[in-house]
């Protein structure tokens, strides 16, 4: 499944960074599909596992959305849900908790959106300033569920919560800063292993 996943993951990027628009549109969506079949298939039964494919499905609907520049919002609209049920996900894991480790999460999340804002359309800063919000909250309960649970699980969430937000920094830089040539290299890859890793921890929890 890992093998077949990185292939379909690799001709998606490939399309991306060549400039395939028909390839691209029609290989994107693929991957996460795939990972919602597998889970869908294999009956992990938990609460875990339906939050991971809620939040794999909205993902999927923002590979669909994006792929209209007059529908990026609702794509935007897709991935915060998409991190709603991230967060919910492992909020749910989550036994103690430490506030003040959202503190630095936040100071780099919110500095970075200040640095893009003065790039966005007044329209957009609302919208993006959300965003930011919901996937730094997503990204701090999967740092909280690394640093006080014992759950194995948990390196692998926290990594996939990076990379996907190592994604989500670089496609925001490239729309709204300046665009550069290799950024489909960075943004495709570190999103489809984060897709990866989450669905994953479904498999080990």
């Amino acid at each position: 499944m890992i093998f077949i996943y990185i292939i379909l993951s690799a001709i998606a990027v490939y399309a991306a960074q060549t400039g395939a628009a028909v390839l691209y549109k029609i290989t994107k969506g693929i991957p996460v599909f795939s990972l919602l079949l597998f889970l869908l298939i294999f009956d992990f039964n938990s609460d875990y596992r339906f939050f991971i494919m809620a939040a794999l499905f909205f993902s999927l609907a923002g590979d669909l959305f994006l792929l209209s520049e007059k529908r990026f919002l609702y794509g935007v609209a897709a991935f915060l849900v998409s991190h709603v049920f991230y967060f919910i996900a492992f909020l749910n894991e989550t036994e103690n908790f430490i506030f003040l480790s959202a503190v630095p999460i936040f100071l780099l999340t919110g500095s970075y959106f200040l640095i893009i804002k003065k790039s966005l359309k007044s329209k957009m800063v609302i919208p993006i300033a959300v965003y930011v919000t919901v996937i730094s909250l997503m990204l701090w309960s999967a740092a909280n569920l690394f640093f006080t649970s014992g759950n194995d699980n948990s390196p692998i969430i926290f990594l996939a919560a990076i990379l996907f937000t190592i994604s989500d920094s670089v496609l925001a830089w490239n729309k709204f800063v300046k665009k550069f040539k290799f950024a489909q290299l960075i943004i495709l890859p570190t999103y489809y292993a984060a897709q990866l890793l989450f669905a994953v921890s479904v498999v080990l929890n």
